[in-house]
């Protein structure tokens, strides 16, 4: 077990009140109204610095800076088409790691030739995620660190669930049946734990995250991972000023159950249901993935892809995994469609927008059938509201 008697105490880095104000003062569908990570500011005004690292030497200079930390938020991105046969570059593009004050995007995807594990893996970045010591925390994160495994042979290790956290914190004094080891939506506890909707960026989600970043996807990627260190500090305040105090979830890794307050009652594991959970999340990402191959090559052959099994799954995918509205999926699936819509471009802007509808009620209906035939997990307020009333306005 490594000592964390020597590591220097971090600087606090808060959101000013000038910039909430600024902040809540803003249109509540724009950018300006959303969480972000360029909002929060240190001691003397210093913003949350931004390291992109585009070679495997980068990455060990910048990982460096991390190593003493004790907590780091963690995320991932991929090209959304990949396929396994694809290698490293396309399914782990990028690694994100983030401290108070300064975040690190490593950018697997660009890193110099070879094919190896050793050829993209810093061995600093490799002693960070599989230290025990230093606790990584994240959404959907043990899928995230087995995609590490089978691409980078990373054995992740000292990693947490902030999905555990949330609902331990949330439900330990009132409906503690709700205490469970499902996953809750980063976005979700970005709004309810920060008091801000997170940025979606629809577009830049669904990017080719395998080419390098433009400004756009910088900032998005930097806040994900800014994102779930905020979250985590928010929860353990709260979790440290119950009475009784409940002890943090355990790492993922541990399969251990969620421990409550009060001595012997424990929320036990369902280690059925939690490895079926796993594998959905894992199962979801593969899908998503090779759903979005599908659709594009269908789309360039130009096949339409409205009877194809992509339909089933991409949609559903999207919309929980990564929160996406019914117009923002179409927008993804047009997207791959580029060369139908440019011969139809000479079509009404009536007709444009009808067929609009139509592919978002397609959607729905797509996510609705893959839910109820498969008993996939969904929020069923989220469900209710967004999928059933538009299957409803559709009739």
């Amino acid at each position: 077990m490594e000592s964390h008697e020597h590591r220097p105490a971090e600087p606090i880095f808060r959101i000013p009140e000038d910039v909430i104000q600024e902040v809540m003062q803003a249109a509540p569908s724009s950018d300006a109204a959303c969480w972000r990570h360029t909002l929060y500011r240190g001691p003397d005004n210093q913003r949350v610095k931004v390291h992109y690292c585009r070679s495997k030497d980068t990455t060990e200079r910048v990982a460096r800076l991390f190593a003493d930390r004790e907590v780091l938020g963690f995320d991932m991105e991929w090209k959304p088409s990949a396929s396994a046969h694809e290698g490293v570059r396309r399914n782990v593009s990028l690694i994100q790691l983030a401290a108070r004050e300064r975040i690190a995007l490593f950018h697997i995807a660009l890193y110099g030739k070879g094919d190896g594990a050793d050829d993209f893996v810093a061995p600093t970045l490799r002693h960070i995620m599989e230290s025990p010591s230093i606790t990584k925390v994240g959404v959907a994160i043990k899928a995230d660190c087995t995609r590490l495994r089978n691409y980078l042979d990373i054995r992740s290790r000292g990693i947490l669930e902030l999905s555990h956290l949330h609902k331990l914190v949330k439900y330990s004094r009132s409906d503690r049946g709700q205490i469970n080891k499902k996953l809750v939506r980063l976005a979700q506890q970005v709004e309810e734990h920060l008091g801000m909707p997170m940025f979606k960026g629809a577009e830049v989600r669904s990017s080719d995250w395998s080419r390098e970043l433009g400004h756009a996807q910088i900032t998005y990627a930097a806040s994900d991972p800014y994102a779930c260190l905020q979250v985590f500090e928010s929860l353990e305040t709260k979790r440290k000023s119950m009475d009784p105090t409940p002890p943090c979830p355990a790492h993922a890794e541990l399969n251990l159950p969620i421990r409550l307050a009060d001595g012997d009652v424990l929320v036990e594991p369902d280690l059925k249901d939690e490895a079926e959970a796993e594998a959905e999340c894992e199962a979801e990402a593969e899908a998503e993935a090779k759903a979005a191959g599908e659709v594009e090559a269908k789309a360039k052959s130009k096949v339409d892809v409205e009877d194809d099994q992509a339909m089933e799954v991409l949609p559903y995918a999207l919309w929980h995994r990564q929160g996406l509205k019914l117009k923002e999926i179409r927008t993804v699936f047009a997207n791959t469609n580029q060369e139908e819509e440019q011969e139809n471009k000479s079509e009404g802007q009536e007709e444009e927008e009808e067929e609009e509808e139509e592919e978002e009620e397609k959607m729905a209906h797509a996510i609705y059938e893959a839910v109820t035939a498969h008993k996939l997990d969904v929020d069923a307020s989220r469900f209710e509201a967004e999928i059933v009333v538009q299957l409803r306005l559709g009739r």
